[in-house]
């Protein structure tokens, strides 16, 4: 069984859905400022939606690369971790 502190599930969520959530609304606007200002009234909408994907997919990026150097600082200090209670339990034996 794998057990999660509430803060840091807290905190996942916030990072897994509410970030790339603003990041492509954000996108949206974006898009929909550029496709009005470059003169595509037409085609705006769409503009927005494919800028707005482009934001989400951009901001799962950089939250994938943001995990990943997460889980080595984490699997750094659990190796250390570990040689200290391996350390602790030779001395104790000796």
């Amino acid at each position: 069984m794998v057990e999660i502190e509430n803060p840091k599930l807290s905190s996942s969520a916030f990072y897994v859905y509410i970030i790339p959530l603003v990041v492509m609304v954000i996108g949206v606007f974006v898009g929909l400022q550029l496709g009005r200002s470059a003169g595509y009234e037409n085609f705006a909408e769409i503009i927005s939606v494919a800028t707005g994907l482009i934001f989400l997919v951009i901001s799962y990026i950089i939250l994938g690369q943001f995990d990943r150097r997460k889980k080595n600082t984490q699997q750094e200090k659990s190796l250390v971790q570990m040689k200290e209670i391996i350390d602790e339990k030779r001395v104790e034996n000796e």
